[in-house]
């Protein structure tokens, strides 16, 4: 009993830890979606920069499956893929706030 005592802080840390880092994954998640709906919806000439957060992306998931940084590789296509997918659908919500916005503003 007295070395799971021992163990509390240790286990503690690593939840603190471990609770930290998908927080920041799921920040990564909410900040793809917006900077591509806002890239979207302001980038009406350089439509291009509506696709740098996606590129992001790619290059990362390209970076954790070369370099093996996931225990398994597949959870990190999974992450990336919901990822790109909220990416994508920033692109279209942007889409549809500018149909909108153009046809309300006509």
């Amino acid at each position: 009993m007295f070395h799971v005592m021992l163990a509390l802080p240790a286990l503690g840390a690593l939840a603190v830890f471990g609770t930290a880092v998908v927080w920041t994954l799921f920040i990564f998640v909410q900040a793809s979606f917006w900077v591509t709906c806002v890239l979207g919806v302001f980038c009406t000439r350089r439509k291009w920069l509506a696709a740098v957060p996606a590129l992001l992306g790619i290059a990362a998931c390209l970076v954790c499956v070369v370099f093996d940084l996931m225990l398994d590789s597949m959870i990190a296509l999974v992450y990336w893929g919901v990822y790109l997918s909220a990416a994508l659908l920033g692109y279209g919500l942007s889409w549809i706030i500018r149909r909108v916005g153009g046809w309300l503003f006509r």
